[in-house]
């Protein structure tokens, strides 16, 4: 993508990659249009991945009474935020990749991630989770979002989040929420 107003139309401003959570649209050709960069579906975070060369680049027009009120606002948002390592992200990164449809095995995602099986554990047990956490909570908050979306019927989404079978997916998501999936849908508007 190539940044709007100052700058625009130069190749040095030009995203390397562009990440939606949302699976994606039945055309994505807009998408490759609009952004003119890598496209990435069902990633854990939506998000634009640019040079980091970009961020000592100079702004033309630039405020600097503004960049400052901004910078403190970005580093009180920033010490709200968990210490989680980037591991975390990465394994949830690689379950997501690995559905729709199959579940993600322990064994494949450390391979993705060039470890072993037994580093991946003892390096999330170290964060204070463990695989099956982040597989449970991958499926939670795509079921959630799916639910929303309004445009599944929750067998494909049982499918979708590597189920093989709706009732299973309708225990877990009690689990989750206390509630089954149809009844989340009408009480959330989905």
């Amino acid at each position: 993508m190539v940044l709007a107003g100052a700058g625009a139309g130069r190749a040095d401003l030009a995203a390397r990659r562009v990440g939606f959570q949302h699976g994606p649209p039945a055309d994505i050709e807009p998408h490759r249009r609009i952004f003119g960069a890598p496209l990435a579906f069902r990633e854990v975070a939506s998000g634009f991945d640019f040079r980091a060369a970009l961020l000592d680049a100079p702004v033309r027009g630039a405020d600097p009474s503004l960049a400052a009120l901004l910078e403190r606002h970005a580093d009180e948002l920033l010490a709200r935020l968990p210490a989680r390592d980037d591991l975390v992200q990465r394994v949830k990164t690689q379950v997501i990749r690995a559905l729709p449809g199959e579940l993600p095995s322990l064994e494949a995602t450390a391979k993705a991630l060039a470890t072993s099986t037994r580093t991946l554990q003892r390096a999330l047990q170290a964060e204070g989770t463990t695989f099956q956490a982040l597989v449970d909570e991958v499926r939670r908050d795509l079921s959630l979002g799916y639910l929303r979306e309004g445009r599944r019927t929750v067998s494909e989404i049982a499918f979708l989040l590597g189920f093989t079978e709706v009732a299973t997916f309708t225990r877990a998501f009690r689990r989750w929420t206390g509630s089954a999936p149809s009844a989340w849908r009408q009480r959330e508007g989905g």
